[in-house]
């Protein structure tokens, strides 16, 4: 679980919106759907306390991330 202090420090950081940044620079707009993501997995030893390692992404890329960890989508 992510407490809640980090989970509105990460809105307030990332806009309200999906913090994905795409090769060419452009970032996405989706402000729906919007998923909290651990940077580094917590699976793998990521923490939930520190909003440094939490992000947000709207569902696509949070799956998009998951499979380019390595994790089945949906498992993160």
């Amino acid at each position: 679980a992510i407490p809640a202090a980090v989970k509105r420090a990460v809105w307030r950081r990332d806009g309200g919106r999906c913090s994905f940044m795409a090769e060419d620079g452009r970032r996405c707009e989706a402000v729906e759907w919007l998923e909290y993501d651990h940077i580094r997995p917590w699976a793998l030893g990521g923490s939930s306390e520190d909003a440094e390692n939490i992000r947000l992404l709207c569902r696509a890329h949070n799956q998009h991330a998951a499979r380019e960890a390595g994790f089945k989508a949906g498992s993160n």
